[in-house]
C-alpha cells in the first residue's frame, strides 16, 4: 500500500481498517506519532513551574488560558535519554474526560492523516521494552525510514 506521496506503507501484524489523522514527535533519536484526536492543541510554551515532592516524571506544571496542566516527560516515562528543552520543544495538551495532561515532546515533526491499512495495532514486549509497552499501542514504517511507536493514552 502507497500513501499520497506514493512512500510505501509497511505493516507487521494486524491493521486498522480506517483513515487516522497522527501527530508525529520526537524523543531523542526516537519518532513516535499520537492520535490527532488525543492531543487538544500543541502548546508552544515550555516554562514549566517545578512541583515540589513530585515523582522524577513529572516535568512541572503549566497555565493554559487557566487550565493548569500536570507535564509528563514523555522521555522519561519511556526510559529513553533525557533531552534539552529548547525553542523546538513543545507540550502535547492532551484531550480526557478526567484529568488535563500535557506530554513534554523534543519537537513536532508533522501531522499526516494515513490510509486504512498502514497501522499495526500489536507490540512485540522484550525486556528491552518491556517499561514501553503500557504506553505504546503499535507500529508502522514508511518506505525504508525508521519505525515509528504510536502512542496508547
Amino acid at each position: 500500500m502507497q500513501n499520497s506521496n506514493g512512500e510505501e506503507l509497511s505493516s507487521r501484524g494486524k491493521t486498522l481498517n480506517h483513515e487516522s489523522l497522527l501527530i508525529f514527535f520526537r524523543l531523542g533519536d526516537s519518532k513516535f506519532g499520537i492520535r490527532g484526536g488525543d492531543v487538544r492543541e500543541v502548546v508552544n510554551d515550555t516554562e514549566l513551574t517545578p512541583v515540589p515532592r513530585a515523582p522524577a516524571f513529572i516535568a512541572g506544571a503549566l497555565n493554559v488560558r487557566g487550565t493548569i496542566i500536570t507535564v509528563l516527560d514523555l522521555a522519561l516515562l519511556l526510559n529513553l535519554p533525557p533531552f534539552p528543552v529548547d525553542q523546538n520543544s513543545k507540550v502535547l495538551f492532551l484531550e480526557d474526560n478526567y484529568v488535563d495532561i500535557g506530554l513534554l515532546v523534543q519537537s513536532l515533526e508533522e501531522a499526516k492523516r494515513l490510509p486504512p491499512g498502514f497501522f499495526e495495532a500489536s507490540f512485540s514486549v522484550t525486556p528491552e521494552n518491556e517499561s514501553k509497552d503500557k504506553f505504546i499501542e503499535g507500529s508502522f514504517g514508511i518506505g525504508t525510514t525508521e519505525n515509528t511507536d504510536i502512542l496508547n493514552v
